[in-house]
């Protein structure tokens, strides 16, 4: 997924290292199955037999990629479309820009076009998608580490040990506090100076994602924009400073803090689950010192 993931237990050594090896390798399995990264990846596979989808139609899919689509699509749903597992069209149009000159307005409009959560419905059993947007493209990016963070959790859980932290590019999942210990110190950068932490949160079960502009962005036509976009108009949304969400389930805070980047001050209660915070991040001068702030658990 482009990024890193490390884990910290307690436990025996001789005890915890082999389940924490299987609880790697989920994540390295779910990561073929919905990364775009690379040609031979599941969901990668099923975007080229999409392109050529005029009418739409079911296509078999494992129960892996099943499960994350079908969670992608139920947030999609409860947040009203600001998280959308269907900009993979408009990743695509931009990303070919990057750096260079802004993709034409009759581009961005044909990859809206091909863009919208209504266009696919997911086998309650797991084994098809079905489309009727003709052209749909998946792009898992906003919600692939939370499911990977809460399967690899599942492992860890089966075999007993419920104390560990994992930290997957910065999205992190707390299973348990350390012995003694109220919960795990999650430092939180602030969206301007990465070195700088802007808040520290406490967490004893539960994840904490962040969705930003400052470590994946485009550059086009010499502005930056946040690699997230607004399905709606088609455009990647412009910097604005960052949003950190802490609940239970790492696929919920991973889909959240991607639906309420841009949204700041209307974080939408009606669809947080029970036991959320959200924290609005906004950039400080370079020149002042952030202030650190505590959230308890």
């Amino acid at each position: 997924m482009g990024t890193y993931c490390e884990v910290r237990a307690w436990g025996e050594p001789e005890v915890v290292g082999p389940v924490l090896d299987r609880a790697l390798d989920r994540i390295a399995r779910l990561e073929q199955v919905m990364t775009t990264w690379s040609a031979d990846g599941e969901l990668a596979r099923l975007n080229e037999r999409l392109a050529s989808d005029e009418k739409g139609g079911v296509y078999p899919v494992s129960s892996d990629l099943a499960r994350a689509l079908g969670a992608a699509r139920s947030w999609a749903e409860r947040s009203g479309g600001r998280f959308d597992p269907t900009v993979g069209s408009l990743s695509r149009v931009w990303s070919r820009s990057h750096g260079g000159d802004r993709p034409s307005d009759s581009q961005v409009a044909a990859a809206v076009a091909r863009t919208g959560w209504r266009g696919f419905e997911v086998d309650p059993s797991g084994a098809w998608v079905r489309t009727t947007r003709p052209g749909l493209r998946f792009d898992l990016g906003g919600i692939g580490k939370g499911v990977a963070l809460d399967a690899a959790a599942e492992v860890l859980a089966e075999a007993g040990i419920d104390s560990a932290l994992f930290n997957f590019g910065g999205q992190v999942l707390a299973t348990g506090p350390p012995p003694g210990q109220r919960g795990w110190q999650v430092e939180i950068a602030d969206p301007r100076r990465r070195e700088a932490v802007m808040a520290t949160v406490f967490v004893d079960r539960g994840s904490v994602a962040t969705s930003g502009a400052s470590e994946r962005f485009l550059r086009v036509g010499g502005e930056v924009r946040a690699e997230i976009f607004d399905p709606r108009t088609g455009q990647p949304r412009p910097p604005a400073g960052a949003v950190s969400v802490v609940t239970v389930s790492a696929t919920d805070a991973d889909a959240l803090s991607t639906a309420l980047y841009g949204y700041q001050g209307s974080a939408g209660p009606d669809f947080l689950p029970p036991q959320t915070q959200v924290l609005w991040l906004t950039p400080v001068d370079p020149a002042d010192s952030p202030e650190t702030r505590s959230l308890e658990p």
